[in-house]
């Protein structure tokens, strides 16, 4: 490990050198721009595989706001009573 980085744990474990883990990060990260070079992607000449590039994923922003929006239609549908989830909204669990 680095200098900055004392120690890494994920999900309350150690971090294992020997598994690969995937990492949603923003695009400047992945090319050195922040001084990680750990987190450098392939094209920039560091080691991580970029599995959706900026110019064709979706920024974080506008994922994070879509998922907002439909929290926010998702509570509309709720008041629309039983007859209308029955039609809308199908249970995958028996027991839900």
């Amino acid at each position: 490990m680095g200098s900055r980085i004392l120690s890494v744990e994920i999900d309350g474990s150690p971090l294992d050198n020997d598994r690969i883990y995937v990492l949603a990060t923003r695009g400047y990260m992945g090319r050195g721009k922040d001084g990680y070079r750990s987190l450098l992607v392939q094209p920039e000449g560091g080691e991580c595989e970029e599995v959706v590039s900026e110019e064709n994923g979706m920024l974080i922003s506008a994922m994070l706001r879509q998922y907002f929006m439909s929290l926010t239609v998702l509570a509309k549908w709720k008041g629309w009573g039983p007859s209308l989830d029955r039609h809308w909204f199908v249970s995958v669990c028996p027991s839900c």
